[in-house]
């Protein structure tokens, strides 16, 4: 109950499960129907089966025609985007659970700040939540025009395929010519469907990661109960630390000027986080220090899971990059040519933006989180 209101709450993330779902790829509720389920597993094995079938013809007529190199390099722009989706597919196949676990560790905090009343936090949020929505429809839009794109607007030769490949029968001549078009339109619908509510996943868990860390950096700031200047001390030694802590603090203040200062209140990270604690500065400090193991922990779980994910998208990424620019310098100057070549570079350059952005800020909190 507790995980379908945090989806309610998060609008990309209940979007991205549900297409995922339909794709066969997340697992569905145990109290799912029986048809449900059937369709479920169908929709897995035929479209893991599309895209085997796809990469096979791609491959074949990249070895039939490596003299080619035009021929060559536009295969390889195919099979490098290809790849990468199905290595992606493989990974949430194969870490599914860690990946649920991993979800539920990101998002059952974030659904607590929503209840927080701190108009700095609300602020954080929304703001996270905007530009979100807004990444996620761009990657949406980015998707739905190169199917179009890829498989209507590309000019191709009378009764030629809009996507190369080495069939075992004749695709010029009906019914296979529609056989094999259907198999293309499904398997690149699939595929560019698949890849990018992986990537919403994926890029979802690092930016509210991003901000869990955000708002715990402020609760550090703010462990000293000023309003009503109480702390609640068991020694001297209590004393000492804190105002070791406190001097510290202070010296890196002016440095890492953060834009969350505007948060003043100490906001908790579960619905227990105030249950038992002492509402003291060694109380505040001790919750900030297991907070923090924990999100080191779910953060080393977002590298075990999605690390292998990311150096094969930097392989993709690259490769359709440099293949797509040696087309160039080959001087393809045609119509088809051209629209490809934007195809490929725009797909692959916003796509390694945005996993090496969120990367870079996930990288940056991280990193400054000791000095709060």
């Amino acid at each position: 109950m507790e995980n379908t209101s945090i989806e309610s709450r998060q609008s990309v993330l209940s979007m991205a499960i549900a297409g995922l779902r339909l794709c066969g790829i997340w697992s569905l509720d145990s109290s799912s129907p029986i048809f449900l389920k059937l369709l479920h597993n169908i929709s897995n094995i035929f479209g893991i089966i599309t895209l085997i079938i796809f990469v096979g013809t791609l491959t074949i007529d990249l070895l039939l025609n490596s003299n080619d190199l035009l021929i060559a390099t536009d295969d390889g722009c195919y099979l490098a985007g290809i790849s990468v989706i199905v290595f992606k597919v493989y990974q949430f196949h194969r870490h599914h659970k860690r990946i649920k676990n991993l979800t539920d560790a990101t998002y059952q905090p974030i659904y607590v700040f929503w209840k927080s009343t701190d108009i700095g936090v609300k602020t954080v949020l929304r703001t996270n939540k905007f530009y979100e929505d807004l990444g996620f429809t761009f990657f949406v839009s980015l998707g739905g025009f190169l199917v179009i794109a890829l498989i209507f607007f590309v000019p191709t030769e009378e009764g030629a395929l809009p996507i190369r490949g080495a069939y075992p029968f004749n695709t010029t001549i009906s019914p296979m010519h529609e056989v094999a078009f259907c198999l293309q339109i499904y398997a690149v619908t699939y595929g560019l469907m698949v890849i990018v509510l992986m990537d919403g996943m994926g890029l979802g868990i690092m930016r509210w990661l991003n901000v869990q860390c955000i708002i715990l950096a402020s609760n550090y700031r703010n462990c000293r109960t000023n309003q009503n200047n109480s702390f609640y001390l068991e020694s001297r030694d209590d004393l000492s630390k804190i105002a070791s802590i406190e001097d510290d603090n202070n010296n890196v203040t002016d440095i890492y000027d953060e834009p969350d200062s505007n948060i003043t209140t100490f906001c908790p990270f579960d619905e227990q986080d105030h249950a038992g604690m002492s509402d003291c500065f060694i109380g505040r400090f001790k919750k900030c220090i297991k907070n923090h193991q924990r999100l080191l922990n779910t953060i080393d779980e977002l590298n075990a899971c999605f690390s292998s994910c990311m150096l094969m998208q930097l392989f993709a990424s690259f490769s359709m990059i440099c293949l797509t620019g040696f087309q160039a310098v080959l001087g393809a100057t045609t119509k088809t040519s051209l629209i490809k070549f934007v195809l490929y570079l725009g797909a692959a350059f916003s796509q390694l933006l945005y996993w090496c952005w969120f990367g870079n800020e996930l990288l940056y909190e991280v990193f400054i989180l000791p000095h709060d």
